[in-house]
């Protein structure tokens, strides 16, 4: 995988990216704000898909159950998925199920592949 730069290490927690130098002091980073509603972001990439989905004049697809917007049609019928109790992502290892197949994937990883690898 990638390695950073050796004078950092990085923080991920629930999709958070931090990067703080060797002696633990957070670094400072670019910021973005949208020009429309003052949302901070902080890369430009997050910025332009904001400003896609929430400041456009084109209609984009939204959920019928909680009225969020996407920018796909794919991307709605991946959230979809959360309103229900479908799990059609099957462990063939335990047979635990999962509605999005990253969840199983991860699963996979830590859990069934581990145990396997081990015997």
């Amino acid at each position: 995988g990638y390695k950073f730069p050796p004078r950092q290490r990085v923080n991920v927690e629930r999709g958070h990216l931090s990067l703080f130098d060797r002696k633990g002091s957070e670094m400072k980073q670019s910021v973005s704000w949208c020009s429309s509603c003052s949302k901070q972001f902080s890369c430009a990439s997050s910025l332009r898909r904001h400003r896609d989905i929430f400041h456009t004049d084109k209609e984009l697809p939204s959920c019928t159950i909680c009225g969020k917007k996407f920018p796909t049609s794919y991307s709605l019928a991946i959230h979809i998925r959360s309103h229900t109790n479908i799990r059609q992502f099957v462990c063939p290892m335990c047979q635990k199920s999962y509605k999005h197949k990253k969840d199983l994937q991860r699963h996979r990883s830590y859990t069934c592949d581990a145990t396997v690898s081990e015997k």
